[in-house]
């Protein structure tokens, strides 16, 4: 519990102060790192991919597909979540779950594709699960530079963003797992990362699919870097306790609320 105490002071002094020394995975970073006043490109700059729809289906991915009737309920929780947001004036959400498994990296994905295919907002999806990254996985892309080549100053943040075939949409995935996350994600190059991402789109919605809440301390320090939160919970998977471990440790966040994942129950037709 001090543990967990610690790592939310810590970020919350980073993000006040963008003070201290950072490290790029194993690479110690000597030169400061200056928030630019916009990033100097363009949608039209990055990376154009094109998505292979059976790879999305097998990945349950459906929100591609405008017909899909299967995303109702994703167009329903992108509604509610884009309505709240743009009452506060926030941009950043983080969606975590209590554990692997939950299908937080799905819903992650299936969540952005709905607010670039449904509304005037665009989407960047970030995959900040930097133990275990799998939005590309899942996507079936492969970028040559991505989220760990950034933080090692082997790549600029244009060379590791990509738009796919998706209008108003934008990725940000990592190929590359990071041993000393808890340091990396509170550091000071991804702060300034983030923060051009802001003002890269400033009417759009940043999603970070995060790491599971209950398995490190990454969730709990990244927080203060976000202006919401969302919990996916797996029916007949998560349990109480770890739902309510959960809402504790996000008392003091902007907590959107719960999103019940695998449900098997049947769901009456409009028609």
């Amino acid at each position: 519990m001090e543990k967990i105490k610690l790592a939310i002071e810590k970020a919350k002094a980073d993000r006040n102060q963008l003070a201290g020394a950072a490290t790029r995975t194993s690479v110690q970073l000597t030169a400061p790192q200056i928030i630019q006043d916009r990033p100097h490109f363009s949608s039209s700059d990055l990376k154009q991919i094109v998505l292979d729809r059976d790879h999305l289906e097998d990945n349950r991915i459906i929100t591609f597909d405008r017909s899909d009737p299967k995303g109702a309920s994703f167009d329903m929780l992108r509604t509610q979540i884009s309505q709240r947001m743009g009452e506060n004036g926030w941009q950043t959400l983080a969606i975590t779950s209590p554990r692997s498994g939950c299908g937080k990296t799905v819903t992650a994905i299936n969540l952005a594709f709905s607010v670039a295919r449904h509304t005037d907002r665009s989407a960047i999806l970030v995959d900040l699960d930097l133990r275990k990254p799998s939005v590309a996985k899942c996507l079936g892309i492969n970028v040559e530079k991505s989220l760990v080549d950034y933080l090692q100053g082997t790549a600029e943040l244009h060379d590791i963003l990509v738009c796919p075939d998706v209008e108003r949409l934008t990725l940000l995935v990592n190929n590359r797992s990071i041993k000393n996350a808890s340091e990396v994600i509170t550091s000071r190059i991804l702060l300034d990362m983030i923060a051009q991402l802001r003002k890269f789109d400033p009417s759009g919605i940043l999603i970070f699919d995060l790491p599971p809440m209950l398995s490190t301390d990454d969730v709990l320090a990244f927080f203060p870097q976000v202006d919401c939160t969302l919990l996916l919970v797996a029916s007949g998977y998560s349990t109480i306790s770890e739902v309510e471990s959960c809402e504790r440790y996000m008392q003091s966040t902007n907590y959107l609320g719960v999103v019940l994942n695998k449900f098997e129950g049947t769901q009456e037709e409009y028609y």
